[in-house]
């Protein structure tokens, strides 16, 4: 494994900026590539693309080196990985109960039973695709769903930063990670090895929602229909 010492300073920078909890990986990512350019010195735009990408590359060979090391780098990763949804649910909870807001936790197979109760639904995005659709944690996509079907409003909460140039059409279409499966998550004891050898375990991390579930999209560019966001994106990259 690679010392912290023997890492690119663009990967340091962004370790640096990961310490802040309240940094987010994009954000680290674009803080990082900043530094890049600060302490460059390239004469012209080709020579600092050079740089950049150069930067960038060595950031993604630094996340494929996490993702294949051994689990001794990351201790309780499986537990981590299989616990992952209910950890956010129950940390959202205790940062909303400090500021005074009533907070109940739910199952996700629970979502229909109390959708009925509820007044709107707020969500996050881990991406805002072209047609204004979103990408964000499995699970969203089915409370979109049952949200309309109770004619409740659905909002989702985004910064312009996840805003994506994708532009998915399916769920196949969603650029996706599997929770892998391990031995003995489906078999329980020998005595059904063999009967559920054969029966596959699919985990996918996010879903798709089309953008014909949401009302408004809150941003830090102020408050957009999903319509809008194709313009934004052109005025991103522009």
């Amino acid at each position: 494994m690679t010392s912290p010492s023997d890492e690119p300073q663009v990967v340091t920078d962004f370790l640096r900026f990961l310490e802040d909890p309240d940094v987010a990986v994009a954000v680290a990512v674009i803080k990082a590539l900043t530094g890049v350019i600060h302490r460059s010195g390239a004469s012209t735009m080709m020579q600092m693309e050079g740089e950049l990408q150069e930067a960038a590359a060595q950031l993604r060979a630094f996340q494929a080196a996490d993702d294949a090391a051994p689990a001794s780098r990351f201790h309780n990763s499986i537990a981590t990985t299989a616990g992952c949804q209910l950890f956010l649910r129950v940390g959202t909870a205790e940062e909303l109960a400090k500021v005074g807001i009533p907070t109940t936790v739910i199952l996700d197979s629970a979502v229909a039973y109390y959708m009925e109760q509820v007044d709107i639904v707020i969500v996050g995005a881990e991406g805002v695709v072209e047609n204004g659709g979103i990408v964000n944690s499995i699970g969203t996509y089915s409370t979109a769903v049952i949200a309309q079907a109770m004619k409740k409003q659905f909002y989702v909460a985004a910064e312009s930063y996840k805003f994506a140039r994708l532009y998915p059409l399916t769920q196949r279409d969603v650029p996706q990670k599997h929770m892998a499966a391990i031995s003995g998550d489906l078999a329980g004891d020998s005595s059904t090895d063999e009967t559920m050898k054969d029966v596959s375990f699919a985990s996918p991390f996010f879903d798709y929602t089309p953008p014909g579930y949401i009302a408004l999209m809150f941003t830090d560019l102020g408050v957009l229909t999903p319509s809008a966001v194709s313009d934004e994106l052109i005025k991103l990259y522009q």
